[in-house]
């Protein structure tokens, strides 16, 4: 198996903040890439491996936002966000396969990918394992809602509130006089998978999450 990848990651600190966390609403993953978007851009890529010498291929799509703040002594410490989207492809040519993947999607890119790809499978050795899942023992739709996320990302400004809500709270406990800060953050991210006999499929899910860093305790409150 060889692979190939490349990947991108965004952090912006607490000083200058990009224009769409100053944003009252931020947009979640499926208002930029859903499944429809999701399975047209897979078969594109599926159809082109087949092109390219491919006798099977399935591919993988995955977008991806994080978002966080930190906060200290009643003021903002930093302001992190990212977002990312993979492509990985397989193709196979009788028993042979590569993978390879990227975070540029643009048709050039692509197509140059799948052009190194089947390059790639028709040089590696055999491997009599490889292969897809038989087409019958495949599950198909519709899937049922598992419902494992909102995906409401909360703007900075709700971030900052729940880090400060959660450090004052901490702060509140009889005996704490200083903080080592609180967090706050918020994380989703889908994927979806295709195969060049019929399949498709997504799973996803998003998260809140708020906690406080060990409250520091003066020292006659110890004794």
């Amino acid at each position: 198996m060889t692979t190939w990848s490349r990947r991108k990651e965004i952090r912006r600190g607490p000083n200058r903040p990009p224009a769409a966390l100053r944003s009252r609403v931020l947009l979640p993953i499926s208002g930029r890439m859903n499944s429809e978007k999701a399975q047209a851009l897979l078969d594109t890529v599926l159809v082109k491996a087949k092109a390219a010498g491919a006798d099977a291929a399935d591919a993988v799509l995955s977008h991806a936002v994080s978002s966080s703040v930190s906060w200290r002594m009643g003021a903002l410490e930093d302001v992190e966000r990212s977002e990312g989207v993979d492509l990985g492809l397989r193709i196979l040519v009788g028993k042979r396969q590569a993978i390879v993947s990227t975070t540029d999607t643009s048709a050039a890119s692509l197509g140059t990918l799948i052009e190194r790809c089947a390059a790639m499978a028709k040089a590696a050795p055999e491997d009599p394992y490889a292969g897809l899942a038989p087409a019958e023992r495949l599950a198909r739709a519709p899937f049922p809602d598992l419902d494992l996320g909102d995906y409401l990302e909360p703007t900075t400004e709700e971030l900052k509130s729940r880090a400060g809500r959660c450090e004052a709270a901490a702060l509140a406990v009889k005996g704490v006089t200083n903080s080592s800060g609180a967090g706050a953050s918020y994380g989703e991210g889908r994927k979806w998978f295709a195969t060049s006999h019929g399949f498709f499929g997504e799973t996803g899910g998003s998260s809140h999450s708020v906690s406080p860093k060990k409250p520091w305790l003066v020292a006659n409150h110890l004794r």
